[in-house]
């Protein structure tokens, strides 16, 4: 019996899980649309494009570093 249980508990928790913001947003826009919450339809968007802007702004400051370091690594290289 403690091995089936064991195995039904491994089998839930590796069991794939829907992202909360899309569910979030489609709850979001239901209850905009009904007329139950009245805030501005960019915060109702929120849940789907925060996630974005910062993915965004952090592969924007990774290519900024690498451009830094390899203007650094060519300016070392001239010097040689």
């Amino acid at each position: 019996m403690s091995k089936i249980n064991t195995a039904t508990s491994v089998a839930k928790a590796a069991a794939p899980s829907l992202p909360v913001w899309p569910l979030l947003t489609a709850t979001l826009i239901v209850l905009k649309l009904i007329g139950l919450i009245t805030i501005s339809w960019w915060w109702v968007f929120a849940p789907l494009w925060i996630p974005l802007s910062v993915a965004v702004a952090i592969l924007l400051v990774i290519a900024f570093i690498a451009l830094v370091l390899f203007i650094i690594s060519e300016i070392v290289d001239a010097k040689k």
